[in-house]
């Protein structure tokens, strides 16, 4: 049984570390916009044919949801472009359907007096079944972005009440049993301690998503967040490397995942992926123009870079450490085996070979007092440099033995003391 555990184990490593390589290709390609810039565009093309300002109205909407995630400053402009329009329609439904689009829009952006006065304005007794419920969806949303924005644990827990309030209104109008019943069910259990017994609803509920869609990235991300209150980091990681792989897949600007992600990435010591994915988001929350986003990542990033640069300061003198020790040996080595043909061969001195122990000797002796330095410098104990990293020094290490054996080649031409390059010149004339 232990050993099918462990197999398992291993299988699952193995199956994340592809996940991770596979985000870390998308993270570096960057550029997945081309589709969504595309079906907006072709949206914008049928609104030029729209017959009527009802027509133009819901073409908008579909925009909307398109930049909703997108591009922030867009979706704005639609939702007040449409605001216009429901007022001359006399709508009601439409003007406080936007209105409420525009109050998520600024919760999202980070827009949170502005958010709060229209929240305030709308008259929630009037509002149509499907709106009060989307009135209870943005309140949620906008508090749980006030604890992000805040970080006060004081006004966190006056957020998490009003959030707990909002939850119990929203479970009170949907139909029980729906998919939004249940998965406003799963958060109110964990708000409650209860991570299990959300994992089950969540898991039901991610089986049933398209994996090519939005709503599949959501799914992840909120089995991501249970299994994080369960204690499961393996878990809680493979959810948010599949959340933020699609969130980058389907051009979601407005994510989380990544964030998060990096975030536990760099608490393990994964601090290349971690500047790599704060990075991405930063893009990601300037390309969106979130205040409220860049706040967040304002408050990691400075950290996670600091760290990442001083790993590559610490690479680096390492790297030098170790070219140094490698050269070091190499030319300990060479020094050895001519002394030994010098030894060998004293008093007679025909071949030169103790200048090749002079050179290689003092060559040793410039190494040594440069690894000495280092050492005191960055206090290098034991390593395990990469192979590559070996080879290049080995090269640079016979690099000075061959440099030490032409100097000693051409010291040996020049003295010729058996004669042999004066006869050869001799023979030629």
């Amino acid at each position: 049984m232990q050993i099918i555990h462990a197999v398992n184990d291993a299988h699952g490593a193995s199956r994340d570390e592809v996940s991770r390589n596979h985000l870390d290709a998308r993270v570096l390609h960057r550029s997945y916009t081309g589709y969504k810039k595309a079906r907006i565009e072709e949206l914008r093309l049928r609104k030029t044919g729209a017959r009527s300002t009802e027509d133009i109205y819901q073409i908008n909407c579909e925009i909307i949801d398109n930049y909703e995630s997108f591009l922030c400053d867009s979706a704005e402009y639609y939702v007040l472009q449409n605001i216009r329009i429901a007022r001359s329609l006399g709508n009601p439904d439409h003007l406080s359907e936007s209105r409420l689009r525009l109050a998520f829009l600024y919760s999202l952006s980070g827009l949170f007096l502005q958010a709060n006065d229209i929240f305030r304005s709308i008259d929630y007794g009037r509002l149509p079944a499907d709106q009060k419920c989307r009135y209870y969806w943005n309140s949620i949303r906008y508090y749980e972005n006030l604890i992000k924005y805040t970080n006060d644990s004081q006004l966190s827990d006056e957020y998490k009440g009003e959030i707990g309030r909002c939850r119990d209104s929203l479970l009170s109008l949907l139909p029980v049993g729906s998919t939004d019943w249940q998965t406003e069910r799963a958060f109110q259990l964990m708000e409650q301690g209860q991570p299990d017994g959300a994992l089950e609803i969540f898991e039901g509920i991610f089986r049933s998503r398209d994996p090519q869609t939005h709503p599949y990235a959501m799914g992840a991300m909120c089995l991501a967040k249970a299994y994080g209150q369960a204690g499961d980091s393996a878990m809680e990681e493979r959810y948010l490397i599949l959340a933020a792989t699609m969130d980058i897949r389907l051009a979601v600007k407005e994510n989380e995942a990544l964030l998060a992600l990096a975030t536990r990435l760099f608490e393990k010591g994964d601090i290349d992926r971690a500047y790599s994915y704060t990075s991405y988001a930063l893009n990601d929350a300037n390309f969106y123009n979130s205040r409220f986003k860049n706040t967040v990542i304002a408050r990691l990033y400075p950290i996670i870079e600091s760290s990442y640069l001083y790993k590559l300061d610490k690479q680096r003198h390492n790297l030098r450490f170790y070219s140094t020790m490698s050269s070091l040996l190499t030319t300990v080595f060479a020094a050895i085996a001519s002394t030994i043909v010098w030894y060998k061969k004293a008093p007679e001195n025909e071949m030169k070979v103790g200048i090749l122990c002079w050179m290689y000797w003092g060559a040793s002796l410039m190494w040594l007092v440069d690894a000495i330095f280092e050492y005191i410098e960055i206090g290098a104990g034991l390593f395990t440099p990469a192979p590559v990293d070996m080879l290049n020094d080995l090269f640079l290490g016979l690099s000075v033995v061959a440099l030490g054996l032409v100097i000693w080649l051409v010291v040996l031409l020049i003295k010729d003391p058996k004669g042999v390059v004066r006869s050869a010149l001799f023979g030629k004339k």
